[in-house]
């Protein structure tokens, strides 16, 4: 299995796809990538997908944004921030990779999000409210329902309880 590696730092893709290669020995691609640009960056990603099939995708991509605060003092570039990355980017590599999957029906897409998708929390409201939890969910049916090789899966990061100095077990 190839990997193709999707994000926003350079150095950190050119180091990790050496670092896989050298492990497992698999080519991969790299796509440098800015999701809190929204939509432009998709023409960008579907012209290094051409031609591959991708049979596992993995949605890992998120932003906190300089929260916590009260929505009236977010800045409004966070905003949008947070509902290109944490909203709209789940739907969309979907949407570039699912017509594939679903002619070759097979193929796995993993959805990694946050707990604080599922339940509000105080002065994380824009967080809270751009997770795509509920879109993962519904997701799973229709698909499933389509191939039996076809799986949604929904997995909950803790990174961002153990990088926060606000998310503190007490």
């Amino acid at each position: 299995m190839n990997i193709v590696l999707i994000s926003r730092t350079q150095e950190k893709l050119e180091k990790v796809a050496q670092e896989i290669r050298g492990q497992y020995e698999v080519e991969t691609d790299i796509v440098r990538a800015d999701f809190t640009d929204g939509r432009p960056i998709y023409d960008n990603i579907r012209k290094h997908l051409e031609g591959k099939e991708v049979g596992i995708l993995v949605n890992n991509v998120g932003v906190v944004g300089s929260i916590p605060c009260l929505f009236k003092d977010a800045p409004e570039d966070d905003i949008w921030a947070l509902l290109n990355v944490n909203s709209a980017a789940v739907p969309a590599m979907i949407k570039l990779v699912l017509p594939g999957m679903m002619a070759r029906r097979k193929g796995a897409i993993v959805n990694i999000s946050s707990m604080a998708g599922s339940f509000p929390l105080p002065l994380l409201q824009i967080y809270c409210g751009t997770k795509v939890n509920n879109y993962s969910r519904t997701c799973d049916i229709p698909v499933i329902t389509f191939s039996d090789f076809l799986l949604f899966f929904n997995y909950f990061s803790l990174r961002l309880q153990e990088d926060s100095a606000y998310m503190v077990g007490t």
